[in-house]
């Protein structure tokens, strides 16, 4: 059975969460959030700054970068409090052919319940 929640519960539910950090992950992150994390040489969770919910969604206030090396594949994003994993999102899977920045862009990037 599919629950039904309507925007104010998923508001409350959303702004319960404390995101500090963002991860990527080359497939999921599974339970923990330890999983597929990807393991590229520079790669390195980043802080993150997260609005307060509205309508049902949080959205990234400022971007966040990645440094990237040629061959990184990422197809989910984790959300973290700390070191403690709250939940990830998969996207569609971006794989790079040379080195450079991966930026989660603020307002286009949301966490969606």
């Amino acid at each position: 059975m599919t629950p039904i929640i309507n925007i104010n519960a998923k508001n409350l539910m959303l702004d319960a969460l404390t995101i500090t950090r963002v991860s990527l992950h080359v497939a999921s992150p599974g339970e923990t959030g330890r999983d597929n994390e990807l393991l590229s040489a520079d790669y390195a969770r980043q802080s993150c700054d997260i609005s307060g919910a509205d309508n049902g969604e949080r959205v990234l206030v400022s971007d966040v970068n990645f440094q990237m090396k040629s061959g990184d594949a990422v197809s989910f994003v984790g959300y973290w409090s700390g070191d403690t994993f709250l939940l990830a999102q998969a996207f569609t899977s971006v794989e790079f052919s040379t080195d450079g920045l991966f930026i989660l862009k603020a307002g286009s990037t949301r966490v969606v319940i």
